[in-house]
């Protein structure tokens, strides 16, 4: 099984790797699940990591599959532009970013 560290309520990938680099403590680490790898262009990619906290139209058309089970595994999309690296994202029942996670393939 593959395990990320997710952080809660990131502004933007700038805020993501700070906490990744000063603050590993304060995320989690997550068995998790890629439900949907969505390949988006430079321009989608760099809006989406400006602001994590905004609605997403990917979240909502994939909510109810994004799910954490009953081992604790979470359900995800994959945001990227090249499928090799990018952002998890679990949302927990919301329409945005609300746990992110960085994985480079």
């Amino acid at each position: 099984m593959k395990t990320a560290l997710f952080f809660k309520k990131c502004l933007n990938k700038s805020d993501y790797f700070n906490r990744y680099n000063n603050l590993k403590s304060y995320g989690q680490i997550l068995e998790y699940k890629i439900v949907q790898t969505i390949v988006m262009t430079p321009k989608e990619y760099n809006d989406l990591t400006s602001n994590f906290l905004i609605k997403n139209k990917y979240i909502i058309k994939y909510l109810n599959q994004l799910i954490m089970d009953s081992n604790d595994c979470v359900f995800c999309l994959f945001f990227t532009t090249n499928n090799r690296d990018g952002f998890l994202v679990y949302p927990s029942g919301y329409n945005y970013c609300r746990y992110i996670a960085y994985i480079n393939n």
